[in-house]
């Protein structure tokens, strides 16, 4: 659940880029930074590892203005894709609202994909959270390769449950805006939920 900063009447929601190694996480993040109005972003903060950035920044999604008369503003991260940062991937996912899951469908990256899921998983499990009650959405990137991986063969593999997903080309900006909007959507309703249950207790 998102924590609530009560002066400045502001709910706040973390959220985790996570995938393999080159799936388009930092692109991901690059352009929607660029994307997001200046005034309602903060500075695009980067960590330089020896194969891959993690990237941070908060904002203020205009899409949604305020939740029960509070603001709400969006932690964005992304971790790194090589399994030995895996420490790193633990740390960024404790107190996590909801995961963007960036698949590469480049082909040949199958077994990639799905060792970085189970990796997920697992690492969510470890620091008490449930992945099958977490808001999480698949996002098949690199869809304007020429051979790129049947969508089908994709959600077959590593999204059997059918959550939310969606086809993207992160460094053409396509679908970047979108796959923010299908989490935030997805942590905006398990607080509903949270809340109507709260209010069925106190009634009850």
């Amino acid at each position: 659940m998102p924590y609530v900063l009560p002066k400045s009447q502001t709910l706040c929601f973390k959220v985790v880029y996570y995938g393999p190694g080159r799936s388009g996480k930092t692109t991901n993040m690059e352009r929607l930074h660029a994307e997001t109005p200046e005034e309602a972003r903060g500075k695009l903060l980067t960590l330089d590892t020896d194969e891959e950035r993690t990237l941070f920044f908060d904002h203020f999604p205009a899409l949604v203005g305020k939740l029960g008369g509070y603001r709400v503003k969006l932690h964005l991260y992304s971790v790194p894709g090589q399994s030995f940062y895996n420490n790193t991937r633990k740390a960024l996912l404790q107190n996590v609202d909801g995961v963007v899951f960036v698949a590469d469908s480049d082909p040949g990256r199958e077994e990639a994909n799905l060792t970085a899921l189970q990796n997920l998983f697992e690492n969510l499990r470890r620091l008490g959270h449930d992945p099958e009650t977490l808001p999480i959405v698949f996002q098949w990137n690199k869809r304007d390769l020429p051979n790129a991986t049947p969508i089908k063969t994709l959600e077959a593999m590593l999204n059997p449950d059918r959550r939310p997903s969606i086809a993207t080309a992160a460094h053409l900006g396509k679908g970047v805006m979108e796959t923010r909007n299908l989490v935030l959507r997805g942590m905006l309703k398990q607080v509903r939920e949270h809340q109507e249950a709260d209010r069925g207790v106190q009634t009850a």
